[in-house]
């Protein structure tokens, strides 16, 4: 069992990116492999309920679809915490989406310990 590291940064704006990153989370969560999801940038956007409910790549499927498959297995999801501040997010919104808040050096710590990190 291999330990991914997947790095959301794509908003809302960049739908097919995001979804994509969301897909391979999935996919990697499936195949029961340890994952940690990180949201940084306009990433966190996507944490957001209007986001997770409708936002849609094309020729994927919706993000909260994907999201909901990485739940399923009990995968970490991190935010960063500066770029949560900065678009409006305080620590009850991550708490309320089962998402751990992440310095900066939190992150570079998950990719260290990820034997394989993908950047969206």
């Amino acid at each position: 069992m291999e330990a991914f590291l997947a790095h959301a940064q794509p908003g809302p704006s960049d739908s097919t990116k995001a979804t994509l990153g969301c897909a391979f989370a999935a996919v990697v969560s499936h195949q029961k492999h340890k994952l940690t999801v990180a949201f940084a940038g306009a990433g966190v956007h996507n944490l957001g309920t209007d986001a997770y409910e409708i936002l849609t790549g094309l020729g994927d499927e919706n993000l909260g679809a994907w999201l909901s498959e990485t739940v399923k297995h009990d995968d970490q999801f991190r935010a960063s915490d500066m770029s949560a501040k900065e678009r409006g997010y305080d620590k009850t919104d991550l708490e309320g989406l089962s998402v751990a808040s992440a310095m900066p050096d939190d992150l570079v710590d998950l990719a260290e310990a990820a034997e394989t990190a993908l950047y969206y």
